[in-house]
């Protein structure tokens, strides 16, 4: 784990503390009370359709004084509504960082690596996948196990592969591995 995912997980822990947030599904509304409450930001989350969907994108992160607001494409499956909205977090926790903080931002920085590590962390906290997959490991196969931590945690099950195949919870096979019918 490099520097900066060490710095990006940092953040994430804290806001999941912070929060109170002890098991998934993460939910976004205590996290947007914190940051009201301690950051003193209004964040506000509202669909964005065609301003998105003419753009190509999935979301959008707009600051005006103190008021976050975060445009989300709701043609978007809520999965990836969720992560896109978790990574436009992670743009304002790095922005807060770097212009309150003093942090400078290292050298190869790259901010949407950030954003994306970020919203990984938040979405699927190491130690919750840890405790969920062996729960699941010895009495289920690893394709099924990675559907199934997919849903609770309200992830693709993309994402959760890869997530799992960062944590080294399974082989790189299974996170490309499609689904049974069965279980979709």
């Amino acid at each position: 784990m490099n520097k900066l995912h060490r710095e990006t997980k940092k953040y994430a822990e804290a806001l999941l503390h912070a929060a109170r947030t002890e098991q998934p599904p993460v939910l976004f509304d205590p996290i947007i009370a914190w940051i009201k409450d301690n950051l003193k930001f209004e964040l506000t989350i509202i669909p964005g359709n065609d301003f998105l969907s003419r753009r190509g994108l999935s979301g959008k992160m707009i600051i005006r004084n103190k008021h976050v607001f975060i445009l989300v494409n709701n043609n978007d499956p809520i999965t990836r509504q969720r992560f896109t909205i978790a990574h436009e977090i992670g743009h304002l926790i790095e922005n807060l960082q770097v212009a309150y903080m003093s942090q400078t931002i290292p050298t190869g920085y790259d901010k949407e690596r950030f954003a994306d590590t970020f919203a990984a962390e938040l979405l699927m906290p190491a130690d919750l996948i840890r405790n969920e997959w062996t729960k699941l490991s010895n009495t289920t196969e690893p394709t099924i196990i990675q559907y199934r931590l997919a849903r609770k945690f309200n992830v693709s099950n993309e994402a959760m592969g890869y997530r799992l195949n960062e944590l080294n919870l399974q082989s790189e096979h299974w996170a490309k591995t499609k689904i049974p019918p069965a279980y979709r």
